[in-house]
């Protein structure tokens, strides 16, 4: 250990320093509180053992400076006092003082005193290295999960601004990642099939498991094509969510998780929509020549939880220039700006209808910037996303 030993008496610092250079300790001295000041400054000191009365600075103001100061390690402060009153040693523990030794003990009281001082230095260094690990660690991860961020929003497809339809999108995962995850493309000849998969809870394990969710997805696309070669449309969505949650009734015995989900697909020639919906929140239908915002009826048991659920096919037709709204339960959990209450389904349909006749792009951007706080965009309860739809 190197201990700085502080005191204004050549025969203490002699002795002192005696002591401690038998002991095994690399000494260093000064003979008052400032010079101590500027050696701390510029050596590495473990331990300092300081006389209360100095001039020019005293030891409970050195000790005080030294606690202010800005050490990457601790050092250990040990007063050395003639001073016995218990109002004396209540002010140096109070100034940040570790221990005292009085000038008339016993030299070996020195030794003894040193054995705690160096078991807490020891504990302290191993403390700091561990500390020092855990911030690279969480360094590391938070760079991995920020990587894998760009990665999960780099794989959502891109909005469609031309065609027959029209598509912009919100994602913000409630963590570096999310369990919300969709996609949209053409199918077939007019045929646009498109799905929103909220996988429950946050974090890397809904991540993860909606990136499966969404390989099984693209999986099925060999049996939709079938399903529309046999001019079995309107069957899609109801055949794949009973075929997805009979997959991921398969993939675990704990069913820790589960998923919502809507899936559709529409027939832009015939200008008709089919849509399953899994447990999902409401799709919303804006109706552009009546200026109606409708709910559509549509709703069914989540994927992953039950062997024996069903699903059905809510079919409807469409005109240009409708849109229609699909998103995450965790719009639903935001608050608006100035508001008390969650956003409930009728409170976005009604938010919505006020902006509907604006191009997708500028209600998103609406959305993101007029409707929440930032903070709550940056850090929202849960994932959020929303995919507008535009039809021609």
């Amino acid at each position: 250990m190197k201990v700085l030993v502080v005191d204004d008496q050549d025969e203490n610092r002699i002795i002192t320093s005696k002591i401690l250079t038998t002991l095994g300790h690399d000494v260093l001295v000064a003979e008052n509180g400032v010079i101590a000041w500027q050696t701390i400054n510029c050596t590495r000191v473990d331990i300092v053992i300081c006389d209360w009365l100095m001039p020019e600075m005293n030891g409970i103001e050195l000790v005080k400076k030294i606690r202010a100061g800005d050490f990457k390690h601790y050092i250990y402060l040990i007063m050395l006092t003639s001073l016995g009153m218990q109002e004396d040693r209540i002010e140096a523990i109070a100034a940040g003082a570790d221990d005292f030794i009085t000038k008339t003990s016993n030299p070996n009281e020195l030794k003894v005193k040193l054995h705690p001082a160096e078991r807490i230095l020891n504990l302290k260094r191993d403390l700091d290295e561990q500390n020092a690990f855990l911030f690279e660690s969480r360094k590391q991860l938070q760079d991995d999960l920020n990587r894998a961020r760009t990665l999960q929003t780099g794989l959502l497809p891109a909005p469609i601004e031309d065609g027959p339809t029209q598509v912009e999108w919100l994602f913000h995962p409630a963590t570096f990642v999310g369990g919300d995850v969709f996609n949209y493309y053409y199918i077939g000849s007019g045929l646009f099939l498109f799905y929103l998969v909220d996988i429950s809870g946050h974090g890397v394990p809904s991540a993860l498991l909606s990136m499966s969710v969404q390989t099984q997805l693209q999986a099925f696309d060999r049996l939709v094509i079938e399903l529309i070669g046999e001019g079995k449309v309107c069957s899609v969505p109801e055949k794949v969510c009973a075929q997805l949650n009979r997959q991921m009734l398969n993939m675990s015995d704990s069913h820790d998780h589960y998923a919502t989900l809507i899936y559709g697909v529409i027939d832009t020639k015939e200008r008709q929509v089919h849509v399953t919906s899994a447990g999902h929140p409401y799709p919303l239908h804006y109706h552009k020549e009546e200026s109606q915002m409708e709910t559509l009826p549509c709703n069914g048991f989540p994927i992953g939880l039950l062997e024996s659920a069903t699903y059905e096919t809510y079919s409807f037709s469409y005109k240009a220039g409708d849109k229609l709204f699909f998103y995450s339960d965790g719009i639903n959990e935001m608050v608006l700006s100035g508001q008390k209450t969650s956003l409930t389904t009728p409170a976005l349909a009604k938010k919505l209808r006020s902006i509907c006749d604006n191009a997708p792009k500028k209600i998103i951007h609406d959305i993101e910037n007029k409707w929440f706080e930032s903070s709550d965009m940056l850090a929202p309860p849960d994932d959020l996303s929303l995919v507008i739809m535009q039809l021609r």
